[in-house]
């Protein structure tokens, strides 16, 4: 094989792996993104799930205040 063959080769060889690597790289990117729009998702649904864990904590102190309430009123027996 002469030099200039060897050559062409090589360049063909690099285009090659050049454009493995873009490739590559674009799905790391795709990757990327999807993991960032998956963590903003799992974000959102904590946030609303920590609203909801509030809001029953709130139901269930009120419940007992009640229920305290309640049995205060009832005679002593």
């Amino acid at each position: 094989m002469t030099p200039e063959e060897q050559i062409a080769e090589i360049r063909s060889l690099l285009s090659t792996l050049t454009s493995a690597v873009t490739a590559h790289d674009n799905q790391i990117g795709q990757l990327i993104t999807i993991a960032e729009r998956q963590e903003s998702r799992l974000n959102r649904h904590i946030e609303a799930t920590n609203v909801s864990i509030r809001a029953l904590a709130d139901e269930i102190q009120n419940l007992t205040r009640e229920w305290q309430a309640y049995l205060r009123r009832l005679p002593p027996q």
